[in-house]
C-alpha cells in the first residue's frame, strides 16, 4: 500500500522553513549518490556540493531563527502593549469609583446638613415652647404666691 504524502504541494518553497527541511534531504542523496559513483565522474566535486548544501541549510536554518525572532519579538511587543492597556483600563476604573465615592460622599454631607439645619430649626420651636411654658408656670406661680399672701394680684404691663 503507497504511503500518503502529509506534504504541502502548493508549490510554495519559498518559504525558509521548508527548504531548511528539505536540506537534510539533499545531503542524504548527495552522499548516496557519492557512493554510487562511476569512474568517470571527478570525486572532488561531491564533498564541495555536499558542503554547499550544508552551508545553505545552515543560511536557511539561520534564516528562520531570525524570522522566528523576529514574530516573538512582535508577540512580546504585542503582549506588552495589552498589558499597558489593561493596567490603563484598571486605573481608569480604579479613578472612576474612586470619583463615583466621592460624590456620593458630597451628597451624603449635603443630606447631613440639610438633617442638621432641620434638626436645629425645630429644636430652637421646641427651645421656645419650653420657655413659654416655663414663663406661663413663673407667672401662675407668681400670682398663686400672692394671692396666699393676700396682695391684690397686680396687672402686667
Amino acid at each position: 500500500m503507497a504511503r500518503r504524502s502529509t506534504r504541502n504541494r502548493s508549490g510554495d518553497d519559498s518559504d525558509p522553513s521548508v527548504i531548511a527541511m528539505e536540506a537534510p534531504k539533499r545531503i542524504y542523496e548527495a552522499g548516496a549518490m557519492a557512493r554510487c559513483i562511476t569512474p568517470d565522474v571527478k570525486v572532488e566535486l561531491i564533498p564541495s556540493t555536499i558542503q554547499q548544501l550544508k552551508k545553505e541549510r545552515d543560511e536557511r536554518a539561520k534564516a528562520v531563527l531570525v524570522q522566528a525572532e523576529k514574530a516573538l519579538a512582535s508577540v512580546r511587543q504585542q503582549a506588552m502593549a495589552v498589558g499597558e492597556e489593561n493596567r490603563r483600563n484598571w486605573l481608569a476604573q480604579n479613578l472612576k469609583r474612586v470619583m463615583d465615592l466621592v460624590e456620593k460622599r458630597k451628597l451624603i454631607e449635603a443630606r447631613m446638613l440639610d438633617v442638621v439645619a432641620g434638626v436645629h430649626s425645630q429644636m430652637q420651636e421646641v427651645e421656645e415652647m419650653i420657655l413659654a411654658g416655663y414663663r406661663g408656670r413663673r407667672d401662675e406661680a407668681q400670682l398663686s404666691l400672692e394671692a396666699l399672701s393676700g396682695k391684690l394680684p397686680r396687672g402686667k404691663g
